[in-house]
């Protein structure tokens, strides 16, 4: 018993992310970018009307340079970066 409480409580687990609806397809710019910059798209998620796309966090300034130069993509204005920290479960 105290080896089981000396082990702490399990860490929580993240929510999985929802896939995008099969009758829509993502945006034209998230196509080119996978192209560019293979490997940097981890996964893609639509919740709630907007895209997110989910990223390893080294390539985070890859894609932003990206999304900002890219003429298939321009963007001029960054809303919001967020993360979460879910520890990975062997």
């Amino acid at each position: 018993m105290a080896e089981e409480h000396a082990k702490g409580p399990a860490p929580p687990e993240g929510p999985p992310d929802p896939p995008p609806p099969a009758d829509l397809a993502p945006p034209p710019f998230v196509a080119a970018l996978e192209a560019a910059l293979p490997g940097a798209v981890d996964r893609l998620s639509y919740w709630v009307g907007d895209w997110t796309i989910i990223l390893p966090v080294e390539r985070l300034l890859d894609v932003a340079r990206w999304l900002r130069d890219a003429p298939e993509a321009r963007f001029d204005y960054l809303s919001d970066v967020t993360a979460s920290d879910w520890p990975v479960r062997a």
